[in-house]
């Protein structure tokens, strides 16, 4: 544990905010390629988590879109081609897990978010890439992973347990995917197969992790963000054709946006109303729009809001990108950019 250099129990340091144009605020210095993960807390909190630093040394923690805290500092060898993963038990117990060169490690916080454990080696073998996790009802955090990163064919597989102890039966060749469950307790394993025929499959689970009835696989211009609501909606948000598509696969609704220019992030978001809210980065600006509760009627189309740098994105390429529903209908938004996370409250 020696090598985790510089990591205290609580806080290793607060970095500065910085204002910029357009009401867009510098909050932290990132890794050139961070992506962005977010949670709302049982207490109400907002967290999100990234890489920070220019070469992915460390994880920052934002609360409450107030202060960037590093929380860990990453293993000798850097960061690993795999995301950033933060979840919470129904205990309260916050976790974020990263994958580093060395293998994948675990972060946990009992007081909202405020401290952070030292970084704890999980079980997941050194070859493993970790891709998307969730917590069953019963409190049990399940993984997506493939077991060898190396290996072709490669093969994506289920764990289950804080540190990813047990690997269930079950496994998918040459795909890529993620569990999900949703507010009302509903689990699924989303996953995508690379090659010929392919395609993207949704995987009913039971509240064991184990598989219900077959997969279902879903048309090609539904692959994109999966996310549900505490009324039982599961939404499908994808880019087909130029247009932002949101299906509802509970109810077979589906809305279009009009035509968009160009999309460097997609995020979609449901607030303590239900209401589902999407939105996008079109060229250099930021749109969106929200529904009513429960269905695909819009209520608000979010005025855009232009971004603190311009084009081409080339030379400011967007890595990460989330919008995070308030209570007084505001977002909390981040943005990851030219080695820096930015932040705006949307109307």
């Amino acid at each position: 544990m020696a090598r985790f250099l510089g990591v205290c129990l609580a806080v290793v340091a607060t970095l500065a905010f910085t204002p910029l144009a357009d009401a867009w605020t510098r909050i932290s210095p990132a890794s050139d390629e961070s992506t962005i993960v977010h949670l709302r807390t049982q207490k109400g909190s907002t967290l999100e988590a990234w890489y920070g630093g220019g070469y992915s040394t460390s994880v920052v923690v934002v609360r409450n879109a107030e202060h960037a805290l590093v929380i860990g500092s990453v293993p000798d060898g850097g960061v690993a081609l795999a995301p950033l993963i933060l979840l919470q038990q129904p205990s309260g117990t916050l976790l974020v897990y990263f994958t580093a060169v060395t293998g994948t490690f675990r972060l946990s916080s009992s007081d909202d978010g405020r401290t952070w454990t030292v970084p704890v080696r999980t079980a997941l073998s050194a070859d493993a890439r970790i891709e998307g996790g969730a917590v069953l009802p019963d409190g049990t955090p399940i993984f997506a992973a493939i077991d060898d990163y190396q290996a072709d064919p490669w093969t994506l597989a289920m764990y289950e347990g804080v540190d990813l102890e047990r690997r269930q039966d079950a496994d998918v060749q040459h795909a890529h995917g993620s569990p999900l469950v949703t507010p009302r307790g509903a689990v699924y394993f989303e996953y995508d197969v690379d090659g010929i025929p392919g395609g993207t499959y949704l995987q009913r689970l039971d509240a064991t992790g184990a598989p219900v009835g077959p997969a279902r696989r879903l048309p090609e211009q539904l692959i994109g963000l999966l996310t549900g609501d505490r009324p039982g909606n599961l939404f499908v948000v994808s880019v087909p054709g130029g247009r932002i598509r949101v299906a509802n696969l509970r109810t077979n609704a589906t809305w279009f946006s009009g035509r968009v220019y160009e999309v460097n992030g997609l995020t979609a978001t449901v607030d303590t109303r239900n209401r589902l809210s999407v939105l996008w980065i079109d060229g250099a600006t930021v749109p969106g729009v929200r529904f009513h509760s429960g269905s695909l009627r819009v209520e608000h189309r979010i005025r855009p809001v232009e971004l603190p740098f311009g084009e081409p994105f080339g030379t400011s390429p967007v890595w990460g990108f989330v919008a995070v529903a308030r209570t007084d209908g505001h977002f909390d938004s981040f943005v990851s950019a030219n080695g820096e996370i930015l932040e705006q409250r949307i109307r």
